[in-house]
């Protein structure tokens, strides 16, 4: 046979093509087995960290667990419940009206519900004023369903200008009780944990953040009247009040107390006390009995920059005193109308409402020195802290005797500087308090007379004694005006 040289060079090549693709074909498995086996080795490595993982069941708990098993057995469900009489809007019997028979009335009960929180093992809970404000009997429910009512709850003192009360429960039983934490740490962006009895649902919890601190000016219709809240997206409803707001630590940092919202449930914007001043309140109402507070005597109000520039001012924060009351401590330091005070007791004086908390704050009888500007120059002065008059305090705790219209009166305290008389006590089920009048409140007009004193209040009482419906012009405690009127 004869061989053709290009047909043998051809099939060497080809050959030696086949040959060299075999070998990198080897070459190639190799590598890729190679890679496989350094995956596989670390494929198992983790496959066994899942399986480790997945047997602990912790890896499934949320980190809000912990929290809910720590503070949920110290928080309670209160029920306040106030007998009112009700007046039916219909007669008995058809045309009974023609036969002069007046409308008839019935007692029913109105319950206010909501939550608290126990502070010591002996029984002490934390809750709103609000909550139990008025109350004739207040039940309270733990978290094991144990009830406690009547004699075996003590109203130990209540604060409606920070809305803050104190009940104690009698048992013989330690009770668990929450850690309370410090909130001036806290944080904007903080986890915000709040509990309590929503609509009635008891032993809830929502969660949320730290939206905002130092809530001022918030235009709530009972108070409170110092305002220093914590703003929190956790869901707040009604019957979360008087519960606390935890941290991720399950530390109590504020005690929820409103809302703000159009529909009356929660859209993401709540308010709580902070607990730090919450158990200031507390301390003295278990200690003392009653909060007893710090006062300057002085006017005030926010130093704008329009103000300011009109002083001849720039970048200058505080608030200006528009008026110094005769015999007050602020009269005696010598503080003047006009000054503008910058620092209270070493701290600067930001705002209004903080500047009436920091004097509120401090301890009757206790000398500070304060800050101020006047006539363009700083000066300091110091300032011997009075006690301020608590109209809860001014006002009998015992019934109202006849009075009128169920309710009885006195002169104001001639150091503060208002008009007015503050009503000392009210009758149960009579019309005052059908009214929503409470001891504390301050007349100011009586139909169309403005009441300056107890002679224009006798005045007015001769004047409308014998009429059908009397309108009262009223400031309540929380410093709010309303309009009432009373059917005699």
């Amino acid at each position: 046979m004869t061989w053709n040289r290009g047909y043998i060079a051809s099939a060497g090549f080809t050959a030696l093509v086949t040959i060299m693709a075999f070998i990198m074909g080897l070459v190639i498995a190799s590598n890729i087995n190679f890679f496989q086996g350094g995956n596989t080795q670390e494929s198992i490595a983790q496959e066994n960290i899942f399986h480790a993982v997945s047997d602990n069941e912790d890896y499934r708990k949320s980190p809000f667990t912990p929290v809910a098993k720590e503070v949920l057995p110290a928080v309670v469900n209160i029920s306040a419940e106030r007998i009112i009489k009700v007046r039916t809007p219909f007669f008995d019997f058809p045309f009974e009206e023609f036969f002069g028979s007046p409308p008839r009335e019935y007692e029913r009960k109105a319950k206010n519900l909501g939550s608290g929180i126990i502070i010591s093992k002996d029984g002490y809970i934390l809750t709103n004023n609000h909550v139990i404000e008025n109350a004739d009997r207040i039940v309270i429910t733990l978290s094991d369903n144990t009830v406690y009512k009547d004699e075996k709850v003590e109203v130990i003192g209540t604060d409606p200008r920070t809305d803050v009360a104190v009940l104690r429960i009698q048992t013989k039983e330690d009770l668990l009780f929450a850690r309370l934490g410090d909130s001036d740490k806290i944080e904007i962006g903080d986890w915000a944990i709040a509990f309590g009895n929503p609509f009635g649902f008891n032993q809830t919890m929502t969660v949320g953040v730290i939206s905002a601190k130092g809530r001022r000016h918030v235009p709530l219709y009972n108070g409170p009247t110092f305002q220093d809240f914590i703003q929190t997206d956790a869901a707040i409803n009604s019957g979360n009040s008087g519960g606390p707001l935890v941290n991720i630590n399950g530390e109590v940092i504020g005690i929820n107390t409103a809302i703000a919202s159009p529909s009356g449930g929660s859209v993401g914007i709540g308010f709580a006390i902070p607990i730090n001043m919450a158990k200031t309140m507390a301390d003295q109402l278990i200690k003392e009995g009653k909060i007893i507070r710090g006062w300057l005597g002085v006017s005030m109000q926010e130093l704008t920059p329009e103000i300011a520039k009109g002083l001849g001012l720039e970048n200058i924060t505080g608030i200006i005193i528009a008026k110094v009351i005769d015999g007050s401590p602020a009269k005696k330091s010598g503080l003047a109308d006009g000054d503008i005070i910058t620092k209270f007791d070493g701290k600067r004086v930001d705002n209004m409402e903080k500047f009436r908390y920091q004097v509120a704050s401090i301890k009757p009888g206790t000398k500070v020195k304060i800050g101020i500007i006047r006539d363009k120059k700083e000066k300091t002065l110091s300032v011997k802290i009075g006690e301020m008059q608590d109209e809860t305090r001014i006002a009998s705790k015992e019934p109202a005797g006849k009075g009128w219209l169920g309710f009885t009166v006195e002169a104001l305290d001639p150091n503060r500087n208002e008009t007015g008389v503050i009503v000392t006590g009210v009758n149960n089920h009579s019309p005052a308090d059908d009214a929503s009048i409470q001891r504390g409140d301050i007349i100011k007009r009586i139909g169309n007379q403005y009441i300056r004193d107890m002679r224009d209040y006798n005045k007015a009482k001769s004047t409308y004694e014998n009429s059908s419906y009397i309108t009262f012009q009223i400031k309540k405690t929380d410093g709010y005006i309303v309009f009432v009127a009373i059917e005699q």
